[in-house]
């Protein structure tokens, strides 16, 4: 299994490597899909794509945030029934607490299995988001970013007393 993941990351250096001696590359896409997933593609208008990777990005981390969040209140939750259960009492009250010092354990390893899970997907997204930005240049390079369609389709006009701003933008 160990050799498998060698060979794999073996195989996506030798592609990240092609892609950058390639001359669609772009290395400016590339640190901007690093710093924050989707904005390579946004700064190369490629809109739709680099909204997905935003949203997707931003939803996998609040969600793995989140159970990470419930995880220490659910474990200390878990001990104090832990702690009640070693105190003992008579049958009932001990069966009680068994089943709520249970539900408390299954919620923290739920919660536990949920953060790996999301971090893993949020993980996933960042790759597929420079490996999108390393191979999968825009079609037309030439003046795509969405700041240069606006400059270019903007016009300005004022005089004395007020002014116009006009922009046009088709889709």
């Amino acid at each position: 299994m160990k050799r498998l993941r060698y060979k794999f990351f073996a195989i996506l250096m030798l592609i990240a490597c092609l892609a950058v001696q390639s001359t669609a590359f772009d290395r400016g896409r590339l640190i901007k899909s690093i710093a924050f997933p989707g904005m390579g593609q946004l700064g190369d208008g490629q809109t739709i794509k680099g909204l997905s990777f935003m949203g997707a990005e931003i939803v996998f981390l609040t969600l793995m945030f989140e159970n990470m969040s419930h995880i220490s209140s659910q474990q200390i939750e878990t001990e104090r029934l832990s702690v009640l259960y070693k105190m003992g009492g008579d049958y009932a009250e001990i069966q009680k607490i068994h089943r709520a010092w249970q539900d408390a354990y299954d919620k923290y390893e739920n919660s536990v299995t949920y953060t790996i899970g999301f971090a893993g997907l949020a993980a996933l997204c960042y790759g597929l988001n420079i490996a999108d930005a390393l191979l999968f240049p825009p079609k037309n390079p030439d003046n795509v970013s969405l700041v240069h369609t606006i400059a270019r389709n903007t016009t300005v006009a004022a005089n004395g007393t007020s002014a116009r701003i006009t922009c046009t933008i088709g889709f």
